[in-house]
């Protein structure tokens, strides 16, 4: 018997290409409410009903199958209109580890690639929103180049940083970009990093989760890989303090960086604290990079007793949108292709791209309706592209304001 696994509302729109905006603009929603719908299931109490009827008519009329659209927006029953007031409140309540209500996550922008249709029509022989393959096709904004030498500085003086940014914001190409640099510059920097690849923040339902031995068992086989990590804690904590003191001996600077850092357990954090505090003559011997997404913040707020000490030590640093440096880094994609993006862009789209990839968070504090930029270089890949391939339709081979405001 085969088994297909429960379609999913995200699954929906990115098999249909529909962006959460459209939703949320038909069924007369905030972004950050749509997202908790696409991501979470969790609809506004008071608006459920209406929102449910609305998203059905908007995704009947782009032609999504019925059966579908069931599947991701189930009918509710009668009985259920009629629970109590306080059991429907239980049921949307919003689970233990959702963000605080101020906290506006990005609706993320499916993945789009130009089609060979609008390539053909533009006579682009290769994908300007590819990803980068070399340190030179790289944007480097003055916020990404000011991040680029904070990590680097926290290396060369062992230091405690910690450095965020939304999904798509390009953390992995920081990262990336680190690991060449300190190749290529031949800075006396060893970078510890362990792997990251099914970590989870607890070990609920079988999760794995990163512990400070982990920790400790990745800087001994970095540093000396002929030597065996002890299983014994405290004899481990010894290979780790000896080794580093042999490396700083050396002149040799270390840094352990640890990648989706949100993910980290609160107890991996705390004894994160010890690693900082191995010293030889006042000298640190390790630095730490934590790369996460926002919710880091969040964890390191110092508000947050169980780890003030580790927030009051950690230099947090945010990578912003783009901004005012969306032409540049447009510019730069079509550098890269030997092409001159003012054949492809008018002058008046950039503001209409920063437009639609805004968004306002409906929470109590947000009176005065102050929109969040979503302009990361991933979502304008994504979004510019699928500019690109709705041009390439009506045979237009320059995107516009007008072409902008109208892509679904």
């Amino acid at each position: 018997m085969k088994i297909t696994e429960p379609i999913t509302l995200h699954a929906l729109l990115a098999e249909y290409c529909i962006s959460q905006n459209a939703l949320a603009r038909a069924s007369t929603a905030s972004a950050s409410s749509m997202s908790k719908v696409v991501r979470e299931g969790i609809y506004p109490a008071s608006k459920k009903e209406a929102m449910q009827t609305a998203m059905r008519a908007f995704l009947k009329e782009k032609k999504v199958p019925q059966a579908k659209i069931d599947a991701v927006i189930p009918v509710e029953p009668a009985a259920q209109k009629g629970t109590p007031k306080a059991t429907r409140k239980a049921t949307n309540a919003t689970p233990t580890n959702a963000q605080p209500a101020d906290y506006q996550e990005p609706n993320m922008i499916p993945k789009c690639s130009l089609d060979p249709r609008a390539k053909r029509l533009m006579q682009l022989f290769r994908d300007p929103f590819a990803d980068p393959e070399t340190r030179e096709d790289v944007f480097i904004s003055p916020d990404l180049d000011y991040t680029r030498e904070v990590m680097l500085d926290a290396a060369k003086r062992s230091a405690f940083v910690a450095i965020t940014g939304e999904s798509g914001s390009g953390k992995t190409t920081l990262l990336e970009d680190f690991h060449l640099r300190i190749a290529q510059e031949g800075e006396r920097i060893t970078v510890i990093q362990p792997y990251v690849l099914s970590m989870e923040g607890t070990n609920a339902r079988g999760n794995n989760t990163l512990s400070a031995t982990q920790l400790g068992q990745a800087i001994v086989r970095t540093l000396n890989p002929a030597v065996v990590p002890s299983p014994n804690p405290q004899a481990l904590f010894g290979q780790v303090s000896q080794l580093l003191r042999e490396s700083a001996q050396i002149d040799q600077r270390c840094v352990l960086i640890i990648d989706e850092a949100h993910r980290l357990p609160l107890d991996t954090l705390r004894h994160l604290k010890r690693f900082l505090e191995l010293k030889m003559n006042m000298r640190r011997l390790l630095g730490v990079i934590l790369i996460a997404q926002p919710e880091l913040r969040t964890t390191l707020n110092p508000a947050n007793a169980s780890l003030r000490e580790v927030s009051q030590r950690c230099e947090q640093h945010t990578i912003p949108p783009l901004g005012d440096h969306l032409e540049k880094y447009l510019a730069h994609k079509f550098t890269r292709i030997n092409k001159n993006v003012a054949e492809f862009i008018a002058p008046n789209a950039y503001d209409a791209i920063r437009k639609r990839l805004s968004s306002i968070p409906a929470s109590s504090s947000n009176r005065g309706g102050y929109s969040v930029s979503l302009c990361y270089p991933l979502a304008v890949n994504n979004f510019v592209a699928k500019c690109f391939n709705s041009a390439a339709v009506i045979g237009q081979k320059q995107i516009d304001a007008e072409l902008v405001m109208s892509v679904i």
